[in-house]
């Protein structure tokens, strides 16, 4: 026992100092501490560490009277060293272009990079209707709970305005960390992801000095998704960040606040030192022209994005601002929050209520990770929730039944998942094969992530002194570096969970019967069944010759679709092409997730078909119901 707790200590002395054996799997990893079975834990970001040596737990405000309340999160997702030169040629993350359905919360990766998101030289949310009225935070160190719900209340405009509960959201978040002194995204995240909020302003309004809601209250969305929008690298490195802004809304960001760095005549900021993070704002728009004079310090150019504080509406230009693209602290840590309707599940499976806190490895850019959950319904595992830590992270997740070896079963698999996280953050992954449970059946999430240049790509939430008091017990939480051997993570961390959770829907929905029903169709035309069920792959069938035949999807929110084409069984997939007159011949498509699909024929065919769907599942072939149809002259 003696021992274990000299190790602890020492675990935790390392983490503060930052003393590290480095795994360089490119010169962008982050350091790592390595124990003695290989496994690795990212000590904490230097932005965290200057905290803790200078940090009081007051609230926080400025030479104005205004608060600010920023802690830095101890995860580091900088890629490079805080003491990297500004504007150096440090090489910037291929970030694979991204597309957020809102209607599922998936971030599904397309055929392009966000480099040059927008032609727009300027831009501004103000002019959209997508941003709420501004807010006061008063004096509390509380700017991080307003920009964070900023964000997500600006991604539900125009078509929604709510006015969440700051107030819930600041004294509710489960952290160590005094109320009204501070927090920062991860702890947004952590309050949001768990499913604590948002609740509604008017059920627990903002009250200066107050350190007491309600629980229970009821929650208004269901948050499945934060981008974490990578650092910027240098002045003009701003592509992510608007098209963020122009795709989805207001961005939470961070900055350093001095009085004397703010010029009050234009309503503009430029801080050029390399001060501790101390306050979070909204960025809502830029002006690519905004003059460098404008500034009483000029900053090298021109060039601005347009901020949104919590001071106020007299504060500044109507409560906003801008901050010169040449400030040494904006940018450097983001996040786009995202809400969908609480509809989409009825339960969370989870032990991670703080979420991300540390970083987890076996000094590879590949871990395996896992949660075993018991159900406590009758229901149907729908999605899965997980972080990632860098651009275009591949992930396999699978779901098992009655694990019988850590958090795997010997009967394998009931579902599977594969996809690339354009980038970083927490995010919800759909199953399209989803599992039926019954009360009391033990299930098993499990995670493969492979994220280049990054040794401790996995999430995980464990106890920091006066940050976060995690718990955890043996059972819950598995680790594997090869997916092979698993073990019980608080074997080697106690009190530790991976960021893993489950959601499902109440009720199963076994398969029915297949039975073919016909109905007429008038030719030329397009057929347009049922909605699908989230099924990965269908195909139909084409039981004699035509001319020409299509198999096309329409999911919301995504332009493109690779079309696979079958011709017979055993041809390479290719794209759309027509068909030629073969006694039978198929057509395949990957599904990203719902939506309707189309079958269409040109005007000189002359043939009946029979259209079925049906499901590929562990080589078996299970027929669709919703897919199948007869199609007549």
């Amino acid at each position: 026992m003696k021992i274990r707790v000299i190790v602890s200590i020492f675990l935790i002395l390392l983490f503060v100092t930052g003393c590290s054996c480095a795994f360089a799997a490119s010169t962008s990893s982050i350091p790592v501490i390595v124990k003695a079975d290989n496994t690795c834990i990212s000590p904490f970001s230097s932005s965290y560490n200057n905290w803790l040596n200078t940090r009081t737990y007051t609230p926080s405000e400025n030479q104005e009277l205004h608060g600010l309340g920023l802690i830095p999160a101890p995860v580091d997702l900088s890629g490079i060293s805080e003491s990297a030169t500004w504007g150096s040629d440090a090489q910037k993350p291929a970030v694979v272009g991204y597309s957020l359905q809102r209607s599922v919360g998936n971030v599904v990766p397309v055929d392009t990079t966000i480099t040059t998101a927008t032609s727009s030289d300027s831009y501004d949310l103000r002019t959209t209707g997508k941003l709420t009225p501004i807010r006061n935070q008063g004096q509390d160190g509380n700017c991080w709970a307003f920009a964070s719900m900023g964000s997500l209340e600006s991604s539900l405009l125009p078509g929604e305005r709510d006015d969440f509960s700051e107030n819930n959201e600041k004294n509710l978040h489960g952290f160590n960390v005094p109320i009204n002194v501070g927090g920062n995204d991860f702890m947004a995240t952590a309050y949001f992801s768990r499913w604590s909020g948002p609740v509604s302003e008017s059920l627990d309004p903002y009250s200066y000095g107050n350190s007491v809601s309600p629980s229970g209250l009821p929650v208004e969305k269901h948050v499945q998704d934060v981008l974490f929008i990578p650092t910027r690298r240098d002045p003009l490195d701003n592509d992510l960040i608007k098209s963020a802004v122009k795709q989805y809304g207001a961005v939470y960001s961070t900055l350093r606040y001095e009085a004397s760095a703010y010029t009050p005549r234009t309503a503009a900021y430029y801080y050029s030192g390399a001060g501790v993070f101390n306050h979070a704002i909204d960025i809502v728009g830029w002006d690519d022209g905004y003059a460098a004079g404008n500034f009483n310090n000029p900053p090298p150019g021109n060039g601005a994005f347009i901020a949104r504080n919590s001071w106020g509406s007299t504060w500044g230009e109507g409560g906003y601002f801008h901050i010169s693209y040449y400030d040494t602290r904006i940018g450097r840590d983001n996040a786009m929050f995202t809400a969908q309707p609480t509809t989409n599940y009825a339960r969370i499976y989870q032990y991670d209520p703080l979420g991300w806190v540390a970083s987890f490895g076996f000094g590879t850019d590949t871990a395996y990770f896992a949660n075993v959950f018991t159900s406590e319904g009758n229901d149907q595992v729908k999605a899965v929730g997980f972080y990632t830590a860098s651009t275009n992270t591949e992930y396999e997740v699978k779901v098992f039944t009655n694990p019988d070896n850590g958090p795997i079963s010997s009967s394998g698999y009931s579902s599977v998942q594969t996809g690339t996280m354009s980038l970083p953050g927490y995010h919800t992954v759909r199953l399209d094969n989803p599992v039926n449970l019954k009360v009391g059946d033990r299930f098993s999430v499990a995670v493969k992530v492979v994220s280049a240049g990054w040794t401790t790509p996995v999430a995980i939430e464990m106890p920091i002194s006066g940050y976060s008091q995690a718990t955890a017990s043996s059972g819950q939480s598995y680790i594997s570096s090869t997916g092979a051997g698993w073990t019980d993570l608080t074997v080697a961390y106690p009190n530790t969970n991976v960021c893993l959770k489950a959601f499902t829907v109440t009720g199963s929905n076994p398969v029915p019967e297949f039975k073919p029903t016909p109905v007429p169709w008038q030719k030329p035309g397009i057929y347009t069944p049922t909605l699908l069920k989230n099924y990965s792959w269908f195909s139909t069938p084409v039981k004699t010759s035509f001319q020409q035949a299509y198999v096309g999807t329409s999911p919301v929110n995504q332009t493109a679709q690779t079309i696979q084409s079958f011709i017979e069984q055993g041809t390479t997939p290719t794209k759309i092409q027509s068909f030629i007159p073969i006694p039978v011949s198929s057509v395949s498509t990957f599904r990203a997730d719902t939506g309707n699909i189309s079958i269409t024929t040109s005007s000189g065919d002359k043939y009946p078909a029979n259209v079925s769907g049906v499901q590929y599942e562990n080589g078996k072939s299970i027929p669709i119901p919703d897919l199948v149809r007869a199609i007549v002259e």
